[in-house]
């Protein structure tokens, strides 16, 4: 099974991480005399009304025990005293499957990129390690050990943030973390690899688009309505007719299909098909979508109601343009993209699915398109970021424009309608879809 299809479960809450905030405390006025040795006892007062009876004995002398009392009061004026010890597994059981998920609010896939360097981490240094014993050469040293920019950058980002979350919680007195890293940062050299930033020439996207189209309807679909809208890759997979306005022409993009913490579609294996919420707050926009697209949707629609017709198994309430069997959505396309590549003899090296959106980013701007409006219809927060992260400034690089430009696009195809693989339906009933 795809390691991305198992089910998710969090280990037991630990409720010790509620008893952390300390608001007052109480000292008796004298130690306590108990078995030929004197002893300090008090209680903790926590921020959630519960307390904690501790004591420390072992003291020779009154004095002795006065003197630990003292020096204890001052580390808890201070935010010094720490009323528990925690191991690394007991810490990042919680800081990972609580904290991450329940406190930041991270989607999935974020949980994800911070925990297989938790994992690392813990077998390096064992699970039964303390938290507090942690040093910074500890650190230094298990950092230095990381051979990729990827797991380096990932690596630091989490013991930087897991660090500094123990600390403000008083789970470690104090921080080895920020000397360590920048220790590292001055020692390894690991080297940036460049940003993969590509896009497709015309006659390669041409090219892929009319070797799709031969292959399967559906991935050339999926490849056209990415191509032409700009799309993330979860984004098209979670496109349904009832967000396309036949009218208006254009498509509101307002989910995306993934997985969450909630095991939904296990059993039915749609785990990874299932509507989340989109990246960001500026993910949620509406597409414009050119007159040739607008072809093949009435055509997407017309193969919809057909296969809903003859499949009694057909799930209609899915509503999902891009679908396999019996309406489902269907999987990312990387395999099969990489493959087409291959069959066009593009580099699949050098390229990704992502690149779609790089080109579409960088025609519209050759094309004069308004950045801004640029960065709207991607979805990003500023057009500064979508210049410099999406746009390619190289002349041999021809993308295209939202409407004009791509409807002159998409006659230099010549997709005469005799060469189409799909079955042609009746599809007068699309009318009523206009008004």
């Amino acid at each position: 099974m795809n390691k991305n299809q198992k089910q998710f479960i969090r280990p037991p809450y630990d409720s010790r991480f509620d008893q952390l905030n300390i608001i007052n405390w109480n000292f008796p006025q004298n130690p306590t005399f108990q078995h030929g040795k004197y002893c300090i006892r008090f209680t903790l007062i926590l921020g959630d009304g519960s307390t904690l009876n501790r004591q420390k004995g072992g003291f020779a002398s009154a004095k002795e025990a006065m003197k630990y009392r003292d020096n204890l009061i001052v580390k808890l004026t201070k935010n010094q005293y720490m009323p528990y010890r925690f191991t690394l597994k007991e810490f990042y059981n919680f800081w990972l499957y609580y904290y991450i998920i329940d406190g930041c609010k991270y989607a999935y896939n974020t949980f994800k990129y911070y925990a297989t360097p938790v994992k690392r981490f813990c077998e390096y240094f064992r699970p039964d390690t303390y938290m507090d014993s942690i040093t910074t050469t500890d650190l230094k040293n298990f950092i230095n050990k990381c051979e990729t920019f990827s797991a380096y950058k990932a690596m630091m980002q989490m013991i930087q943030n897991s660090f500094q979350y123990a600390k403000n919680q008083q789970i470690i007195i104090s921080n080895p973390a920020p000397l360590a890293i920048e220790i590292c940062k001055k020692e390894k050299k690991i080297t940036k690899p460049p940003t993969k930033k590509n896009a497709f020439t015309l006659n390669e996207l041409m090219n892929l688009l009319l070797t799709a189209r031969k292959m399967d309807y559906t991935f050339y679909l999926f490849l056209l309505l990415s191509a032409s809208t700009g799309a993330r890759v979860s984004e098209t997979r979670a496109i349904c007719f009832s967000k396309i306005d036949f009218q208006k022409k254009q498509l509101l993009i307002d989910c995306q299909l993934g997985r969450g913490y909630d095991n939904e579609g296990f059993d039915d294996n749609t785990l990874l098909s299932q509507k989340r919420t989109l990246k960001t707050r500026n993910s949620k926009r509406y597409v414009p979508l050119p007159d040739f697209i607008m072809d093949e949707l009435y055509l997407a629609r017309a193969r919809y109601e057909e296969t809903l017709k003859n499949d009694p198994e057909f799930d209609e309430n899915l509503d999902f343009i891009l679908f396999r069997d019996h309406g489902k959505a269907i999987a990312r396309p990387y395999y099969y993209f990489k493959k087409l590549m291959k069959k066009c003899n593009i580099d699949c090296t050098k390229h990704v699915w992502h690149d779609l959106r790089h080109t579409y980013a960088t025609l519209l701007d050759q094309n004069n398109m308004n950045m801004k409006v640029v960065s709207e219809i991607l979805g990003h927060y500023s057009e500064e970021f979508t210049n410099e992260v999406y746009v390619i400034h190289k002349p041999e690089v021809i993308i295209y424009d939202t409407s004009e430009v791509m409807n002159s696009f998409i006659e230099s195809l010549k997709l005469d309608s005799t060469e189409r693989t799909i079955p042609v339906y009746d599809i007068s009933f699309i009318q009523e879809y206009l008004f």
